[in-house]
């Protein structure tokens, strides 16, 4: 019954809330992010179901403890299904560095500012109600930080309702005139972080957390595994003496299947609650760019004597006592911490996939023989005469053309690639059947059958041996090798096409004397709409050849060898050609240039 627009059972209470405008003030200066503000609240009250879990879980069945987060532009609201807050509880939540007069051994709440300290950090104005199950009173206080900070207040006035029903309990926080506004990124960093920071009483499902109806679930890491199919994970323990103290801690660690520094690294934990992420001490984890610093992952538990935790609980309190140091060098010693960092650094190693192309009927070029995580291999596919382009697949991956023609193909080498990359390439020939009335016997006579395998005219494939030779001799006649040489419109000057092995090869020669001296020639894809176009760079000066060769006879021979060690480069794995067969052109060439010596 309500008279004057109040509950019968409404009336207001004085409590005692004295504090010092000066700690409110520096609460509102600390730059905390989200996901701890809120793990704040959730702490307070999953351990307020803890505490009381033979009542809630044995005698009403709630299970799990539920922390709903609603986040929006005007406001957060924080409610759970815990136990609530008697008289005693509801005055303690309201003043600072009010801690209660016991806690229960591994307590999330063992700190008496979380509450005070998250809502003020979060907004100017916070408003506290709950109630206690088998209470019939409900409490509700509002906060107004600012008139706090303005007036030093020692007393406030609460309402109390002693009309509210019994069985139900609850607490809910509301925070107004917000400072963190709403961020979707915000909110999806804030449902990562806490699924790892609560994964363990998630799993058991004890405890149930969403922002904005969003679930936060916990998904284990995906770990490498090895080539035995064992996922690659070991458990340690130990412990160590620093200033008289013993420190425990124990864990597990292992190598992540795709290596991203986000995911990488230590989640330090207490009381099943992770404290720290991503820690990564340089004795286990190397520099930034190392590849342990990308793919170790794991949980480290400490004990819960003598480890001592940040008020805020973000963190270690490793003080300058150098416990960091003594901690980190301890963990580095572990044989198994030693083994997984092993595989770590050979997974890096061994990154390289090897390339293997199955053709036929086509010519298949710009593979490598290797390649590595995040390279990308693109090669072109040309069709023998009477042949058409079927299908181009990457290991089981049918790829699409990246051109008009359907010649150049593209696929991107990521963790998930396996180490070996077979390229296969599916051509058919083009059959054109013509048909004439078979006018003895009716219906029709094939004239020309489809040819057989046999009867196919391929391009001639030449040895090792015949390609050096023929480039050899194109050598002797200070001639580009290939039998068809002319000028390319489409390209600057100094840009010719080589008919070679039944494909145009289209080089750009530019002189170019920051070319390193051991090379002589820089070849590099063109940067032009043209399909096996190339820029070629040439030293003339480079120190093989003596200055006072350069005259317009030796300088075209350079040039030539340029383009006959180019071509050897591109088309080597098709047609046998190997990386020294540069030097047996070196070779034959200083032949050539002291013969042409003024």
């Amino acid at each position: 019954m309500e008279v004057g627009g109040l509950s019968m059972g409404y009336k207001q209470e004085e409590f005692n809330i004295e504090v010092g405008t000066s700690i409110i003030s520096a609460f509102q200066r600390i730059d905390i992010e989200n996901f701890r503000i809120f793990s704040e609240f959730i702490d307070n009250s999953f351990q307020s179901y803890l505490d009381h879990k033979d009542v809630l879980i044995n005698e009403l069945h709630v299970k799990p403890c539920t922390v709903e987060i609603t986040w929006t532009e005007d406001e957060v609201v924080v409610k759970d299904n815990a136990f609530g807050m008697d008289k005693e509880g509801f005055s303690r939540a309201l003043r600072l560095n009010a801690p209660a007069s016991h806690y229960s051994e591994g307590s999330l709440s063992k700190y008496g500012m979380g509450l005070k300290y998250a809502a003020s950090n979060m907004g100017s104005l916070y408003i506290i109600e709950t109630s206690a199950y088998g209470s019939k009173n409900r409490y509700k206080g509002t906060i107004d930080v600012e008139e706090w900070k303005r007036n030093n207040p020692k007393k406030m006035l609460a309402e109390v309702y002693d009309d509210f029903d019994e069985n139900k309990h609850f607490t809910s926080i509301t925070i107004k005139r917000l400072y963190h506004k709403f961020d979707l990124n915000q909110m999806k960093k804030a449902i990562t972080k806490l699924a790892s920071m609560y994964a363990r009483f998630i799993e058991k499902k004890m405890l149930s957390i969403s922002i904005n109806g969003v679930n936060v679930k916990y998904d284990d890491p995906e770990l490498d595994k090895d080539e035995n199919g064992s996922t690659v994970e070991e458990t340690f323990e130990s412990s160590f003496i620093h200033e008289n103290k013993v420190y425990k801690y124990w864990g597990w660690a292992g190598v992540l299947k795709t290596g991203r520094t986000s995911d990488a690294g230590f989640t330090i934990i207490q009381n099943g609650r992770g404290i720290m992420f991503n820690f990564r001490p340089e004795e286990v984890f190397g520099k930034p760019n190392d590849f342990k610093y990308q793919r170790i992952v794991g949980e480290i538990e400490l004990d819960k004597d003598n480890w001592d935790v940040r008020v805020n609980k973000d963190g270690v309190a490793w003080n300058a006592n150098g416990l960091l140091e003594v901690f980190s060098d301890n963990l580095s010693k572990l044989a198994k911490i030693k083994k997984i960092a092993k595989y770590a650094k050979e997974k890096r190693k061994d990154d390289k996939r090897k390339v293997s192309v199955d053709a036929k009927n086509c010519f298949v070029s710009g593979t490598k023989t290797s390649y590595k995580t995040g390279e990308r291999i693109v090669f072109s596919v040309n069709p023998y005469e009477n042949f058409k382009l079927e299908e181009v697949r990457v290991n089981s991956v049918t790829l699409p053309a990246q051109n008009a023609e359907k010649t150049q193909y593209a696929y991107d080498v990521t963790s998930d690639t396996p180490s070996k990359i077979n390229i296969k390439v599916i051509c058919k020939e083009i059959k054109t059947i013509t048909t004439v009335p078979d006018t003895d016997n009716g219906g029709t006579v094939v004239v020309n059958p489809p040819s057989n395998d046999s009867d196919v005219k391929r391009p001639e494939v030449l040895t090792r041996d015949q390609i050096i030779s023929k480039m050899f001799e194109s050598l002797k006649n200070t001639s580009v090798p290939g039998e068809s040489i002319v000028r390319n419109p489409n390209h600057k000057p100094g840009g010719i096409v080589i008919e070679y092995a039944n494909t145009s090869y289209s080089f750009e020669l530019i002189e170019n004397y920051d070319v390193h001296e051991d090379s002589f020639i820089e070849l590099k894809t063109a940067v032009v709409p043209y399909e096996n176009s190339y820029s070629l760079s040439i030293n003339f000066k480079c120190g093989i050849f003596d200055s006072l060769y350069l005259n317009a006879d030796s300088k075209d021979a350079i040039a030539v060898l340029a383009i006959s060690m180019a071509l050897a480069r591109i088309t080597g794995e098709a047609n046998g050609l190997k990386l020294e067969d540069s030097r047996i052109f070196m070779d034959k060439f200083n032949d050539i240039i002291a013969k042409t010596k003024k």
